[in-house]
Formats: structure tokens, C-alpha cells, sequence
């Protein structure tokens, strides 16, 4: 199943997202697309900086305790319009979009952190 990377990312993504938004991120037009894409070697060596750009971004949220909220994340909008998953599927074969998503992940959470009370 590709390298051993790429096979390590493919299953901690479909430990933690739903099928269909991982063959979106790996780019695939389809599940089975996908499906086929994990049985190759060539296809899982394009679609592995995609793989780990996600593996980046649920790794912030497993350190926050989060994850039921990476998938959300992933799929809205931020304030600049993108969609986290779509830069990842469209950007994805540059390892620095992997950094930059899981970097727009940790200050999400950061800002959505509950503020000591006052005392």
C-alpha cells in the first residue's frame, strides 16, 4: 500500500474521518477511485503529501483533545473564504500547505479556548 508514510497517514485518517472527505482530500473523483488509489504504489506516492497535510491537521486536534472537531474544521469556510480541505486537495503536493493548514488549525483552537475567569 505506497510507502510506508503514506500507508501510515491513509489509516490514521480513516481511523478519525469519514471516507468520502478523505478521497476528496486525496483528490480522487470518487470513493472507489480511492478505494483503488490504496492498492497502488504510484497513485499512493502522489496522494501522500495530501495524506499527511490531513495527518498534520489530527495531529493539532488529538493534542487539544478535539477531534470530534477536525472533520468540521475541515470542511468550513475561514475567515479568508477557504476551505481547509479544499486547499488541501487542490495544494496538497506542496509539503509547506500541510504546515500552513495544521498552523490555520492550532490558532483556530487557540481562539476558541475558554478564558480563565477573572478572579
Amino acid at each position: 500500500m505506497g510507502p510506508p508514510t503514506a500507508s501510515r497517514d491513509a489509516e490514521l485518517c480513516a481511523a478519525i474521518l469519514d471516507p468520502s472527505l478523505i478521497a476528496y482530500l486525496a483528490g480522487a473523483r470518487s470513493l472507489g477511485e480511492y478505494r483503488r488509489w490504496l492498492s497502488s504504489d504510484v497513485a499512493m506516492r502522489r496522494v501522500a503529501p495530501r495524506l499527511a497535510a490531513a495527518g498534520r491537521v489530527i495531529a493539532v486536534f488529538h493534542a487539544e483533545n478535539r477531534l470530534a472537531m477536525v472533520e468540521p474544521w475541515l470542511r468550513e469556510a475561514g475567515a479568508a473564504g477557504d476551505v481547509p480541505a479544499r486547499v488541501i486537495r487542490d495544494k496538497g503536493e506542496d509539503e509547506a500547505i500541510g504546515t500552513m493548514v495544521a498552523e490555520a488549525a492550532s490558532q483556530w483552537l487557540t481562539q476558541r479556548q475558554p478564558q480563565a475567569a477573572p478572579r
